[in-house]
């Protein structure tokens, strides 16, 4: 529900984890746990043990409902995702995520906003996304044609908006 202004809300819970998380060894700070979390989809929770040896992350994918466990020194984190949803007076509709981006947009120098980077999207019956970088320079849009998949990575300061079409009938 973006309650928060538009970013990604994450509660904390001390002294707990949840079994059968996915192991992130790569993840070695709680920031880069969450990091991580935030590239996979799906992902609403982490573990984060500082006092692990090897691996420190772990991270759960449509938690719901979990038996949180004791155990002392772990952190556990549930994550809501913040996504707006804007419909236009076209009948198209924008789902935002805010401070994330998609890698191999193609740029576009010409849209300096991100109404002229949308509108830009909506005159391309492809496009199905794009980001948008306020303090880009030179580029500040990007756009995607009929992107099977996306992964999402963060990012200060970029959106990144997927276009809901108005289904013609």
């Amino acid at each position: 529900p973006c309650t928060n202004g538009g970013t990604n809300q994450w509660t904390t819970t001390n002294n707990v984890h949840v079994i059968n998380g996915v192991e992130q060894s790569s993840a070695q700070t709680l920031d880069a746990c969450r990091q991580k979390c935030l590239t996979i989809s799906g992902c609403n929770a982490i573990d984060y043990n500082d006092n692990a040896v090897g691996v420190k992350c772990w991270t759960f994918v449509n938690l719901q409902n979990a038996q949180l466990v004791p155990e002392t020194g772990v952190v556990h984190e549930t994550l809501e995702r913040c996504v707006l949803t804007t419909t236009a007076s076209s009948g198209v509709s924008w789902i935002t995520t805010n401070d994330t981006h998609v890698v191999d947009g193609i740029p576009q120098t010409k849209p300096q906003t991100l109404t002229e980077c949308r509108s830009l999207c909506q005159q391309n019956t492809d496009c199905d996304s794009i980001d948008y970088k306020a303090d880009g320079n030179p580029v500040k849009c990007w756009i995607f044609l009929n992107s099977l998949s996306q992964t999402l990575v963060p990012e200060q300061g970029v959106v990144h908006e997927k276009i809901v079409r108005a289904s013609s009938k």
